[in-house]
């Protein structure tokens, strides 16, 4: 077979497979075949995070006036699931938000959850884009044509602590729509279950020795 052929059938395979990478990575799930480098649930810190949201939607009065749909800032609580993992080559890092619990005072019925894109972990700093288009690396032959608004997350993950900023549209972007965080959170430190079985050691060891004073008492 002729070279040229032979590579030109080689970059589009593997072109192929970038895009069936980047459509499983936009999803806030840990891609199989992948090994798990670090996982904990943070706490946010509703002193210092936030949310701008806009539902994206057109809004009439009766007179006939309207106008797109204002943004709203709130302030937010609760909690999410951070894992670390790397590909089986063990050439890039990932970093997955999940799990996210998120309570605000006066948030909409249509509110929806956000499914934050998995994000490529370089040392501490992280980021990611949902356009499929931004995943192809340059000297592939492809076609690709980046239109729409797109998720996109930046942060720092450092000492048991994150930081980000992340965008993810809703409604008609074009006027507006989406939902714009700014998270700090720091990690739980989970109690190690030596510590309960002492506890509940000593608890025992204290009801045994009530116990006994009160028959002395008695006697």
């Amino acid at each position: 077979m002729n070279n040229k052929p032979t590579a030109l059938l080689r970059n589009v395979c593997v072109a192929a497979s970038i895009f069936s990478i980047a459509s499983s990575v936009h999803a806030g799930v840990v891609t199989s075949g992948a090994t798990i480098l670090d996982s904990a649930t943070y706490v946010i810190n509703s002193a210092t995070s936030s949310l701008a949201y806009n539902p994206g939607t057109f809004s009439f009065g009766t007179d006939g006036s309207g106008g797109s749909s204002p943004t709203v800032n709130y302030v937010i609580s609760g909690s999410f699931d951070v894992t670390s993992w790397t590909t089986d080559n063990g050439n890039t890092d990932w970093l997955t938000i999940n799990n996210v619990n998120l309570t605000a005072n006066g948030l909409p019925n249509d509110f929806q959850m956000p499914d934050f894109i998995n994000s490529q972990l370089t040392g501490s700093v992280f980021s990611g884009n949902g356009d499929g288009c931004s995943n192809i690396p340059p000297g592939f032959i492809a076609s690709c044509v980046s239109t729409g608004s797109f998720p996109t997350i930046t942060g720092q993950l450092q000492n048991g602590t994150i930081s980000f900023g992340a965008f993810i549209p809703v409604g008609l972007a074009a006027i507006g729509g989406g939902s714009n965080y700014q998270v700090n959170a720091a990690s739980v430190v989970p109690i190690p279950a030596a510590f309960w079985l002492f506890v509940s050691a000593m608890g025992f060891y204290g009801f045994n020795f009530r116990q006994k004073t009160i028959t002395l008492s008695k006697s």
